[in-house]
């Protein structure tokens, strides 16, 4: 009997069947339902500490896990106490805190990876390709920019000719001129899978085999993408000067070079430098001094 009926207990309501089925077990036994009453406040404060601590430092995902995993087995096992052990532990209000601690974090983790995301766009928009900053923000992870030894390959691209070209123009000309060539070969660039470290007048100095993703793991293609970008750069340039589409024909030298390097964020105070620092740098440099026009 009691199937179909439900009685108020210390867990809520529960099947009439259970309830009979714990008082014939106690009468049985001779043991009795023994109340913990002084367990309730310290579940409560370790469930809060878990998820708070948990939430701070996992990613999403776990959290979401680990919190429902928590949150289950006090219910489930406060519940099994009760039935077999004639144990009474309350599970609501440490549930209840256990919910509220959870949600809280959430909401501050959530907010902080918002707001970190925003600024890595800020900050890498035009270094970094945008299928690259898209696929992070969507991945809902905190980009460590952790300063590592990493083989990278290095391109240093020169506009040759710009610096004396630039003192028959005027400051504007000179502006849009550059900008527009700078323009094509950052897009090049990006199509490629490198990205722009920095601009340093009419040279560019471009990274390849650093992946921009949370677990900064390195390309292995790098030194091809390298090579297949210059040549794509330097057709793009004679296609330019053949359709003349300015008045002006620059040729563009670029250095390629592998080389171990040391990167890392070199921003202070919230601003995000992604730099490369290393000898094979200024050797990118000279090979690209050693080439001829369209080389």
């Amino acid at each position: 009997t009691g199937g179909t009926d439900f009685k108020y207990t210390f867990t809520g309501k529960v099947p009439g069947a259970l309830v009979v089925a714990s008082i014939m077990n106690s009468a049985l036994t001779g043991q009795w339902l023994h109340e913990f009453p002084s367990l309730e406040l310290p579940l409560t404060l370790l469930l809060i500490s878990l998820l708070t601590v948990i939430g701070m430092f996992c990613s999403p995902r776990l959290f979401i896990t680990v919190t429902i995993c928590l949150l289950t087995t006090v219910i489930v096992g406060s519940v099994l106490l009760f039935s077999y052990g004639n144990i009474v532990i309350s599970w609501c209000l440490p549930t209840l805190f256990g919910v509220l601690a959870a949600t809280s974090t959430a909401t501050l983790r959530f907010g902080i990876v918002d707001h970190h995301q925003k600024m890595l766009h800020h900050d890498l928009v035009g270094k970094f390709g945008q299928v690259a900053i898209a696929s992070l923000a969507n991945s809902g992870e905190l980009l460590q920019l952790t300063a590592k030894e990493q083989n990278l390959t290095i391109m240093f691209i020169d506009i040759a000719g710009f610096s004396k070209l630039a003192t028959r123009l005027t400051a504007k000309e000179a502006f849009y001129l550059i900008k527009k060539r700078i323009g094509f070969i950052t897009e090049i660039v990006h199509d490629h899978g490198g990205y722009v470290d920095r601009t340093l007048g009419d040279g560019v100095l471009c990274v390849f085999g650093y992946e921009f993703a949370a677990n900064n793991v390195e390309s292995h293609n790098h030194c091809k993408n390298a090579l297949q970008c210059g040549l794509a750069i330097q057709r793009r340039n004679v296609e330019l000067i053949q359709q003349k589409s300015d008045p002006y024909s620059l040729a563009i030298r670029i250095g390629i070079h592998s080389t171990p390097t040391f990167i890392g964020n070199l921003g202070s105070g919230g601003r995000i430098d992604l730099t490369v620092i290393g000898h094979g740098v200024n050797f990118s440099q000279r090979l690209e001094s050693a080439c001829g026009p369209h080389m």
